[in-house]
């Protein structure tokens, strides 16, 4: 899967993708799940209690064709938020490939940007729990295989995806296991800053 899934992104994000736009909407169910916020990746490791949960609005989609259950992707947004030229269009071309998609936008559901945020320490811990609320989500969907579940990231996107294949972030977010194995099937970063690559 992993290997497909890198092969087709690669095609979405240097292909012809100039002037593409869908809608958000468009054959999009809209869901909600979640998240927490934290203030830096101390707390997120200490497994600190937050100030409370935040309402995270997503939107999940499915292939044309029907199977009783279907791979995963969980397509995480650049600093700029979600776009339809962007996000809407890779998880538009996954859909074609036959995967379930799901995106969303992390600063939307905090009433900011990442433009406002970048450079907080909390900037990336927000996208690493909204990713592992996001793969709880969809790991109780009964359409979706919750072993096969994929993140792929653009930018700031990227690095959630980088960060999310880490043993200890995952294990401080998904302590549970909840269904499936609470874990992600594969992680693609598209351009990320790796800076956080000492965790683990």
């Amino acid at each position: 899967m992993y290997q497909m899934l890198c092969v087709l992104v690669a095609t979405i994000a240097y292909g012809t993708a100039t002037g593409y736009c869908q809608g958000s909407q468009a054959g999009m169910t809209a869901v909600t799940f979640q998240s927490s916020t934290y203030s830096d990746m101390r707390q997120l490791l200490a497994r600190e209690a937050t100030t409370g949960a935040v309402t995270v609005k997503a939107y999940l989609g499915f292939p044309e064709q029907v199977r009783d259950r279907y791979p995963a992707v969980i397509i995480v947004h650049t600093i700029a938020g979600y776009r339809d030229a962007n996000e809407g269009y890779a998880a538009a071309e996954l859909r074609k490939a036959g995967f379930a998609t799901l995106t969303y936008d992390s600063f939307a559901a905090r009433g900011t940007t990442g433009a406002a945020l970048q450079g907080s320490s909390g900037y990336l811990p927000v996208g690493v729990a909204d990713a592992y609320a996001a793969l709880r989500l969809l790991s109780g969907e009964p359409r979706i295989d919750a072993d096969r579940i994929a993140i792929i990231g653009f930018s700031y996107g990227g690095e959630v995806a980088h960060l999310t294949a880490f043993e200890t972030l995952r294990s401080a977010l998904n302590p549970g296991h909840n269904p499936g194995s609470g874990r992600f099937g594969a992680h693609v970063a598209f351009y990320p800053g790796g800076n956080f690559g000492v965790f683990g």
